[in-house]
């Protein structure tokens, strides 16, 4: 009984020494690489964010909305990134995406639509200049 316990204690150690070695080995990507991606990603929201500066944006809630999805799936693209960037911070352009996302999430029905294009807006331009921040430190480093 104890040698087949000893046998699975041996097992389950190398187990976990060889999911720790795997779980190191995950990332192949230089620093250079880590960099290239980050820069690339925020071009892409920079790319969706032009749809905000679009007055066409502003035509229905549905058109505000469907600009918001596609900032999102960027922005989640640039956090993404930026975690192989250890010195890069996005705490700011998080918080820019909270209040948008807040913004958009508190149009209603009742709003005419230049009130909710100004709610948009204002969140927007916050969203921008925390985008601006990331994009001057990912390119000077």
């Amino acid at each position: 009984m104890k040698k087949g316990i000893t046998i699975l204690l041996v097992l389950l150690v190398a187990l976990a020494a060889t999911a720790t070695l795997v779980a190191g080995c995950g990332s192949s990507e230089t620093p250079q690489q880590a960099k290239e991606k980050l820069n690339s990603s925020l071009q892409g929201l920079k790319t969706s964010l032009q749809a905000f500066t679009n007055p066409v944006t502003y035509t229905s809630t549905d058109s505000i909305k469907t600009a918001a999805d596609s900032v999102k799936k960027e922005y989640n693209a640039v956090i993404s990134a930026a975690k192989s960037v250890k010195s890069v911070s996005t705490s700011t352009l998080s918080g820019a995406w909270s209040q948008l996302k807040k913004s958009i999430d508190n149009l209603s029905g009742s709003q005419s639509l230049s009130d909710k294009a100004a709610a948009v807006q204002s969140a927007v331009l916050n969203f921008q200049a925390a985008w601006q921040e990331v994009f001057s430190r990912a390119s000077s480093k």
